[in-house]
């Protein structure tokens, strides 16, 4: 009745967008703490182990679920509020690596300055 999880999501949000269409059709979408999910290779990384490519990635995939579910001005919305927090973690994390500079702090600093610049430009960091 709902189809498929939508191919416009590469990665992350299909979930969501998914439930939303299901709740959407008049169903419930039930979650339970007892599931648990293993990934065998590379997955549960922190959000310092992130690669900039994959945390623009999941920019991108907050702004086709919002688009989808609250139009162009939505997006818009979401764009600028995003901008607004990647700049504030950002600056945050980088204050923080001055205070211990372990690398966790610099590579969270360095993961939302690439967002940033994404929402910004519209385009991926190379």
């Amino acid at each position: 009745e709902v189809g498929p999880m939508d191919d416009a999501f590469f990665i992350y949000s299909e979930e969501a967008d998914w439930c939303r269409r299901i709740r959407d059709a008049g169903y419930r979408c039930a979650f339970t703490p007892i599931a648990r999910i293993r990934h065998r290779e590379g997955g549960g990384k922190s959000a310092a182990q992130m690669s900039s490519k994959m945390y623009v990635q999941l920019q991108k995939s907050k702004l086709i679920y919002v688009h989808k579910h609250y139009g162009i001005v939505g997006r818009a919305v979401a764009r600028v509020t995003l901008l607004m927090a990647m700049l504030a973690r950002a600056a945050i994390f980088r204050l923080a690596s001055l205070a211990a500079p372990d690398g966790d702090a610099r590579a969270l600093s360095r993961l939302a300055s690439n967002a940033a610049r994404f929402h910004v430009t519209g385009r991926e960091a190379t």
